[in-house]
């Protein structure tokens, strides 16, 4: 009975304990809830107080920026896709990224065959991969983030397509700048070499279908239905088919004609190098500091100093004795 008792009194001071706790944690939440209206009617009320004075270090804001954006040089980027022929993206992308690390003027005018002034405006130049998911195209991965999930096979890198992109302080130099960047990708020794084992196995394999489309036509005009006696040939026998066999060549016929198709694509004027641009870079550039960028920083900082510089000078009695006091 007394243990029984022990017991009901140690349930109802846990209870109580935890109605006592939850009292607290509600008038705590309640005071913070209260104080941040506090802060924010008694900030809304200063503002609208010290509005005029706002307004004049908004106006400050933009006149710095104004003044940093036309006195600053600005960087201008673009992107161009580029189909690869020969060799996977991987090899075509670290061959561009070398590209990009030269920084010596003279040597990246020569490599890239532009004018030296055209090599000292561009400040970088580099290849990445394009992301897919679920075949629809996403994003160009220009952090290098992409990172391969075994897990995910909706989200990969998109095979035989690649993407440069070129910042430089001189917008007018993307008119021809792709075409002479091509050329160079295009003469890279180990790109040239396989290409020309790529265009030698794409007219071996091209001779071989009309080869195999001759044959085909041969069968196709045999007459199936003469019935062969008993002395034909095994030859003979062999030509001497069924409506379903013939089905099955006019099917043989057609596959070998769109594989001529596709070669003969491969063999085309503009597939004839490394690579083929696909999309050559924009002649309007994107740039890369907008004047709303300017703004943005300019017209913030100098507003949110400004608002701190008058509640200071409003509390000067009371800054100037803490100031004292330390």
């Amino acid at each position: 009975m007394e243990n029984n008792t022990i017991q009901n009194n140690n349930e109802i001071d846990l209870l109580s304990l935890c109605k006592h706790a939850g009292q607290a944690i509600g008038k705590g939440i309640s005071q913070l809830f209260g104080f941040i209206v506090t802060i924010i009617r008694v900030s809304m009320a200063y503002c609208i107080k010290k509005v005029w004075w706002e307004l004049g270090f908004i106006i400050i804001g933009v006149v710095l920026a104004l003044f940093a954006y036309n006195t600053r040089s600005h960087a201008y980027s673009s992107m161009m896709t580029l189909q690869t022929n020969v060799l996977d993206n991987t090899h075509m992308i670290d061959y561009v990224n070398e590209l990009g690390k030269i920084q010596d003027t003279l040597i990246r005018a020569n490599t890239l065959h532009i004018p030296d002034s055209t090599a000292k405006s561009i400040l970088k130049i580099g290849a990445y991969y394009g992301i897919a998911v679920n075949g629809v195209f996403r994003y160009i991965d220009t952090k290098n983030s992409f990172r391969n999930n075994p897990d995910d096979s909706l989200t990969y890198r998109i095979p035989g397509k690649f993407y440069v992109q070129v910042i430089s302080n001189n917008k007018n130099i993307f008119n021809s700048l792709g075409r002479n960047l091509v050329d160079a990708i295009n003469t890279n020794p180990y790109a040239v070499e396989n290409n020309k084992i790529r265009l030698r196995e794409l007219q071996s394999q091209l001779a071989e279908i009309d080869n195999q489309l001759h044959l085909l036509d041969s069968v196709q005009g045999v007459d199936y239905f003469k019935t062969p006696d008993n002395k034909v040939s095994l030859g003979q026998l062999l030509l001497n088919t069924d409506k379903d066999q013939r089905q099955l060549y006019h099917n043989d016929i057609l596959n070998l004609h769109d594989m001529k198709l596709s070669i003969e694509r491969g063999l085309a004027e503009y597939n004839q190098n490394p690579v083929t641009i696909v999309h050559d870079f924009s002649p309007q550039a994107t740039l890369d500091n907008p004047l709303s960028l300017y703004l943005k920083k300019y017209v913030l900082i100098v507003l949110l100093a400004g608002i701190a510089l008058l509640i200071v000078i409003d509390n000067r009695k009371k800054t100037w004795k803490w100031i004292f006091q330390q």
